[in-house]
């Protein structure tokens, strides 16, 4: 197992009410709004 991996950026499927606690914890969205199982959902991400 090579644990030299090195990650860069974090993705998450937010829940459109969760969506401003990721903007303030220096998250950005990406594209549109899907839906999963009828529930609002915004694909985000953060770079470490």
């Amino acid at each position: 197992m090579n644990l030299d991996v090195v990650f860069r950026t974090i993705y998450c499927h937010a829940r459109d009410s969760a969506v401003n606690f990721y903007l303030k914890n220096g998250y950005m969205a990406e594209g549109n709004y899907f839906d999963e199982d009828n529930i609002p959902y915004l694909k985000m991400r953060k770079k470490l």
